[in-house]
């Protein structure tokens, strides 16, 4: 048998993509018929690919005689949900979810996160009619998920191979998928099965054997640790603090603002220099989705009064009023996840690593970390109530509906007092070189 590979697809000049192979010699009725080809009736290379392996599936069933099959085809009625197949309900699947997403979003979700994993459910069903999809098809491509490879189209050991190749491997733990990945596309699918039955084209919710199947291994505080007092000694009492020799000022401002503000790396990375404002006399980082900055949620627009120190030692505002750039820094530049994904890798890979921080297997350290030492920070403090610092964190609060619905945010002096409060007296910001 021949085995499915890429080349049995074919891009018409519309960027129609078809479904063709040649008929063996042994299989042709009419040797005026040398091939098979068949519209897939999309655009999309993912989900074309998955369609021509459910072609190829049949061709090779029916030994190269469509005669059968095409009459089949010609009785269906595409009118009803029951008769489509699984993958061409995708399309319409994500159309409607493309309403409550951003449009700068929209290209990262649709084609990183949803269509790979929803093309992943296809192949290993096979592509069925919606309407005989069944729970034993939804056990089956768990456990084929938990031995699925990672990676599996760029490491050579598991390219070009078909789902039954890969269930027939012994692929070692290491190269399996993890528990997080798995649990990331077991949440997309069962979304996309939920839908399913709410648009009646399955009768029932399948999604009930992907529940709580992976459960946290730690914590949600365990999952990456909090900086010690010797780590950000390592991270700031150095040369490129004391004598300002980073590169870019980024490398030099966002670290110091992560430590003061607890704002995520994509917050800081994306600043405009109009984004820090004077409010009531107190100048503030205001974190907004202007001009195309990306929030993660609704919770995340907030102000963040700015630290003294950051201030009146190291004179961050006379660097904000000395530029001229539109964005606060302008060595960062957008990609499909923000503004972040540059200085995370010099970060995490450089200088973290050059600073001898977070070498440690049991620990997870990175830039994310500064975020749990400013909430751990407050943790450690008795009164400080667990709103105020959600407030600052952008954190939705837990509290009550009275503080929660009703309640407004506190003052903007209340959080710059709060903010103040914070004190890393073993960082010796007296003998930093000022950056602007």
């Amino acid at each position: 048998m021949t085995v499915f590979n890429p080349s049995y697809l074919v891009k018409s000049r519309h960027g129609i993509w078809y479904f063709q192979i040649q008929i063996p010699l042994q299989f042709r009725k009419n040797k005026s018929r040398t091939l098979i080809r068949r519209s897939l009736r999309t655009r999309d290379r993912n989900i074309a690919l998955s369609r021509s392996k459910f072609w190829y599936l049949k061709v090779v069933e029916l030994k190269y005689d469509l005669s059968g099959f095409d009459n089949n085809q010609k009785r269906t009625s595409w009118s009803g949900g029951n008769q489509r197949l699984l993958s061409d309900c995708i399309d319409e699947f994500i159309n409607e979810k493309k309403r409550g997403w951003k449009d700068i979003n929209s290209h990262t979700n649709e084609y990183k996160d949803y269509r790979p994993k929803l093309s992943l459910l296809v192949e290993i069903l096979g592509n069925p009619l919606v309407g005989q999809v069944t729970k034993t098809d939804i056990v089956k491509y768990k456990n084929s998920l938990f031995r699925m490879p990672s990676n599996r189209n760029k490491k050579s050991t598991y390219i070009r191979k078909s789902i039954d190749q890969l269930m027939e491997m012994d692929i070692p733990p290491e190269d399996l998928l993890s528990n997080t990945t798995i649990g990331n596309h077991f949440v997309k699918i069962a979304s996309f099965l939920a839908w399913l039955h709410e648009n009646d084209f399955l009768q029932s919710n399948l999604s009930s054997p992907l529940r709580r199947v992976i459960k946290k291994e730690r914590p949600d505080s365990e999952l990456r640790s909090a900086f010690t007092v010797s780590d950000l000694d390592a991270l700031f009492n150095n040369d490129y603090y004391f004598l300002s020799r980073h590169h870019f000022n980024s490398h030099y401002w966002i670290p110091l603002l992560a430590l003061f503000t607890g704002a995520r790396l994509n917050e800081l990375c994306q600043l405009d220099r109009a984004d820090i404002v004077q409010i009531d006399g107190v100048w503030c980082i205001d974190v907004n989705d202007k001009n195309g900055k990306k929030l993660k949620n609704i919770s995340s627009a907030r102000l963040i009064p700015i630290h003294s120190k950051l201030i009146n030692e190291l004179s961050f505002i006379q660097f904000v009023e000395s530029s001229e750039d539109i964005k606060l820094f302008p060595d960062l530049k957008a990609s499909s996840v923000g503004y972040g994904q540059s200085f995370s890798k010099w970060f995490n890979r450089t200088y973290r690593k050059n600073c001898g921080v977070g070498q440690s297997s049991n620990v997870r350290k990175d830039f994310h970390s500064f975020r749990h030492t400013f909430a751990n920070y407050f943790k450690q403090m008795d009164g400080v109530q667990e709103y105020r610092v959600s407030e600052l964190l952008g954190h939705k609060s837990n509290s009550s509906i009275t503080y929660g619905r009703y309640g407004k945010q506190t003052s903007i002096h209340s959080k710059k007092i709060l903010i103040d409060s914070l004190s890393y007296t073993f960082i010796r910001f007296e003998s930093f070189e000022t950056k602007f």
